[in-house]
């Protein structure tokens, strides 16, 4: 079974450009912080090891593996009832956030 973990911070340049990659996702999980790369976010979630999920506007939505049209994977929250991009709007990992 899947451990659901809350994505609250993304590393993302450029910041607003909706078609480069988020390149990073962490947060705080028991207490401990976690930051890993994209490629292994991706890895983790296929292998229903964790599921990520990520809250913005007041609304939690699942994220889930998606493919462009250049075959290139990125991650993406399910569609919710907010037209907030609930990855887009997580802030940036603090400037001291060691893990």
């Amino acid at each position: 079974m899947a451990t659901n973990i809350q994505i609250q911070f993304i590393h993302k340049i450029p910041r607003q450009d909706r078609y480069h990659a988020i390149q990073e996702v962490g947060g705080v999980y028991n207490g401990k912080n976690w930051r890993i790369p994209l490629h292994a976010a991706i890895t983790h979630a296929q292998s229903n090891e964790w599921k990520f999920f990520a809250a913005a506007g007041g609304q939690q939505a699942w994220v889930e593996v998606a493919k462009s049209p250049s075959g290139s994977q990125y991650l993406k929250t399910e569609r919710d009832t907010t037209t907030v991009d609930n990855l887009l709007s997580l802030p940036e990992f603090p400037a001291y956030f060691p893990v």
